[in-house]
């Protein structure tokens, strides 16, 4: 499978994900980019006929420790690096973090 990596793409990635790129950023993200993707294209001309499939096993087991109810930070301690928190003189009392709405 061939992909074209053109500026167009870059500026569209960069709008997605939301970066703001200058023009010389943005063309020098695009050869970068261009680059990367033929050197992983090589992959393609490899002959993995006689390869058998990798499994992965895991090194070591996770032990889980015992769930054990504990008290929970103080709500001053837990909003205390919050960007922005509610208040609670308006929220029926209870402090929380403020985020951006998700659904509009």
């Amino acid at each position: 499978m061939s992909v074209s990596i053109d500026r167009d793409l870059v500026d569209h990635v960069a709008i997605l994900s939301r970066l703001s790129l200058d023009a010389g950023e943005a063309n020098a993200m695009t050869e970068h980019i261009r680059k990367i993707v033929d050197l992983v294209s090589l992959l393609d001309e490899l002959d993995t006929q006689q390869a058998s499939p990798f499994v992965s096993k895991p090194a070591s087991t996770h032990e889980l420790r015992e769930d054990r109810r504990q008290p929970s930070l103080p709500v001053d301690q837990a909003l205390a690096n919050a960007p922005e928190r509610s208040d609670p003189t308006t929220t029926d009392g209870i402090a929380a973090f403020r985020v951006p709405p998700v659904l509009e």
